[in-house]
């Protein structure tokens, strides 16, 4: 039977893994869409390495409740992280701060307008879904080509269910195939 030192250190050391991992692949990716590609890549090192340590470490026969446990608590750390790593990155309230930290005389209220049109906000998301290959347009047309960030949002959404309760905003597109 593992100690509970160990199995929070299995746990622990996957986390690092995992961290180390992101960052790692981010640095050496060179795609647009590198984020959510390292996240991915460092969220599957550290599963490796908490497996590799499940059925390695210094007592073979762990207790399910002990695989159970780490196996929750990694997913519970990747999720927060994700999330963590994405606001920096989306957050338009991070992204006003930087921008307003970046020009030294300020910015006036029509500049900010300016910069943060309903226009301008969608072109900007549009532009990361295209380069990141999650759409196309063909024809005049914006088309889905990649299901990945649309799963992401699906298991997300199947997470906030079961903790939260209630409908997930994606249930109103049921009919939409993964």
């Amino acid at each position: 039977m593992a100690t509970p030192f160990w199995a929070l250190l299995m746990a622990t050391l996957a986390v690092a893994a995992n961290m180390a991992g992101q960052i790692m692949a981010y640095r050496l990716l060179r795609a647009e869409g590198k984020l959510f590609k390292s996240q991915i890549a460092g969220t599957l090192l550290g599963g490796l390495v908490l497996a590799l340590l499940l059925i390695s470490g210094p007592d073979a026969s762990l207790s399910a409740d002990v695989v159970t446990a780490d196996a929750l608590l990694y997913a519970a750390f990747c999720y927060v992280y994700f999330h963590w790593n994405n606001m920096g990155e989306t957050a338009r309230r991070i992204r006003m701060l930087r921008e307003l930290a970046a020009a030294p005389e300020g910015l006036t209220f029509e500049e900010m307008v300016q910069r943060y049109s309903a226009q301008e906000i969608l072109e900007r998301r549009l532009e990361r879904l295209s380069a990141a290959g999650q759409i196309s347009e063909t024809d005049g047309r914006l088309v889905l080509t990649s299901r990945t960030v649309l799963l992401s949002a699906r298991l997300v959404g199947l997470a906030k269910q079961i903790i939260f309760g209630g409908r997930s905003e994606l249930d109103e597109h049921d009919h939409i195939t993964l």
